[in-house]
């Protein structure tokens, strides 16, 4: 892509971009590329040129028994080991040790395998220091150190993966998280090809059905023999044809396990009848109706479709016990919705009435408060009343007193001048009349006596008459003191009134 970088615009320079058209033009380019592929590879032979081979090996009864007895963990694998190599990957030591084993398939499995087909062979990588690492010596010796809890995953080969160095490459980052690497080679391919086989071209078909029996049931075996060397963490991996195996492996494995394939199909049906193979089939030997042992290869094909029609049924029990657990994983959810849905209804309602119930209690406090200030007010109202009144009285009775002194002093000033007025006139009379008597002759004797007596009667009139109106003073002040008093009595009656209105005011 550097190259094409002068010859396209500046806005398709940037990586993104860069990425994109080469994901593109690989799209558009991969098609023809397999082709290409495919003629190169026919360059030194065909798939299948002995047609179908034996398809007698297929016993799908005798194959679902087996692998539900767990023949594949009572059979196990004794291994015979030796170091190949001692290095460093990345600054993390290695030692890499091969393994050979009698393949553990049955009878019927094992005699359909070529003679070099029949004596497995594994690679192992791990650590030779730190996490998982081991002294591993010939025999049945312990594999993995028992200090640590070491992991391990499978490799499987894809279609023309012969020998180990491919996926051990692949492999090699997880050194450094401690994990090992177990390669098994499978039948037909690199050491275990028979001699007459053209690079990973089968002779026959059932040599594929033969190599895939194999390889699932070694896989098993070796993932049993990695449990039972105390490897707690296991997993599996394969590419194209690898991945195909390790699927099938996983799925008949009843531990856990960790699975990884990579460019998997469905079925070996699109690569070699519709993908880059196709070109590459001896289409005319397969033409054929019969095997070499004069089996009819539909029936047997047939027969051999029995795993899809189970596996169909098996998907069709499943996808109803499926949506039956949806159904019922459906009402529970609904069913909680509700209950929460309830739930909320009635906190909601609960703090609702809690909040009435402290608006209420809040509008009772303000009532009590307000109520407490009107009996505050009434109360100072009513004290400030009576001290008006009281104030008025007080006023009322310095009036009443100054009014007393005022009629008092009045009516002995009165008095006073009436007694200095009878005795004016007595001594005046009376100095008046003797030289009235000495001058006057006998015969006004008696109009002198007459105005005498007549003054001196007004005199007395007078005194009477400023002695009525003591009296009467007296009596007008009497009548002024009940009065008072019982004004006094009133105010003090309604001071006791008013004070038992403002307390009951307070109470309530």
């Amino acid at each position: 892509m550097e190259v094409l970088k002068p010859f396209i615009g500046s806005a398709f320079r940037s990586q993104h971009a860069l990425d994109a058209l080469s994901q593109l033009a690989l799209g558009y380019a991969g098609k023809p590329l397999d082709l290409l592929y495919s003629r190169l590879g026919g360059l030194n032979g065909r798939f299948f040129p002995q047609g179908w081979g034996n398809l007698g090996i297929v016993n799908l009864k005798e194959d679902i028994d087996l692998i539900k007895q767990g023949a594949w963990a009572s059979e196990g694998i004794k291994m015979d080991w030796k170091l190949l190599q001692q290095g460093s990957w990345e600054n993390v030591p290695y030692k890499l040790f091969e393994g050979r084993f009698r393949t553990p398939c049955v009878a019927r499995i094992y005699d359909a395998l070529p003679p070099e087909s029949r004596t497995g062979r594994v690679q192992l990588l791990m650590p030779a220091a730190g996490w998982g690492a081991t002294q591993l010596q010939a025999g049945s010796a312990p594999l993995f150190s028992s200090r640590h809890t070491p992991a391990a995953v499978l490799h499987l080969a894809a279609t023309g993966d012969h020998g180990f160095s491919r996926r051990l490459r692949l492999g090699a980052p997880l050194l450094q998280q401690g994990v090992c690497q177990l390669v098994l080679e499978s039948p037909y391919y690199g050491a275990r090809r028979p001699p007459g086989q053209r690079g990973s071209k089968l002779c026959a078909v059932s040599d594929l059905l033969a190599l895939g029996w194999a390889t699932i049931f070694e896989s098993l075996c070796l993932l049993g023999w990695l449990e039972a060397e105390g490897v707690a963490q296991r997993g599996i991996c394969g590419l194209s044809m690898g991945g195909v195996h390790a699927s099938m492996t996983a799925g008949l494995y009843p531990r856990p396990l960790a699975v990884a394939p990579l460019l998997t199909p469905r079925s070996a049906a699109v690569a070699y009848c519709d993908g880059a193979l196709a070109p590459l089939m001896a289409w005319r030997a397969l033409l054929q109706d019969r095997d070499v042992a004069d089996n009819e290869v539909e029936r047997v094909v047939a027969a051999a479709a029995q795993p899809v029609s189970l596996l169909h049924r098996a998907r069709y029990v499943r996808l109803q016990q499926l949506e039956q657990h949806l159904d019922m994983v459906a009402g529970t959810q609904e069913l909680c919705h509700q209950q929460q849905h309830q739930h909320q209804a009635h906190s909601a309602r609960q703090q609702r009435g809690e909040m009435q119930s402290a608006e209420a209690t809040e509008a009772v406090a303000a009532a009590r408060q307000q109520a407490a200030a009107l009996a505050v007010t009434a109360a100072a109202a009513v004290e400030q009343h009576i001290a008006c009144d009281h104030m008025q009285q007080q006023q009322q009775q310095h009036h009443q007193q100054l009014s007393w002194q005022g009629s008092a002093g009045s009516a002995a000033a009165v008095v006073q001048q009436a007694m200095t007025a009878l005795a004016n006139s007595a001594s005046g009379s009376a100095a008046a009349a003797v030289p009235q008597l000495q001058d006057v002759a006998s015969h006004q004797h008696k109009p002198h006596k007459q105005a005498v007596h007549s003054s001196g009667q007004d005199c007395s009139n007078k005194f009477s008459s400023s002695l009525a109106g003591r009296d009467d003073a007296s009596t007008a002040m009497q009548e002024q003191q009940k009065q008072r008093q019982q004004q006094e009595d009133m105010s003090k009656v309604d001071d006791s009134w008013r004070r038992q209105v403002w307390r009951r005011q307070s109470r309530s």
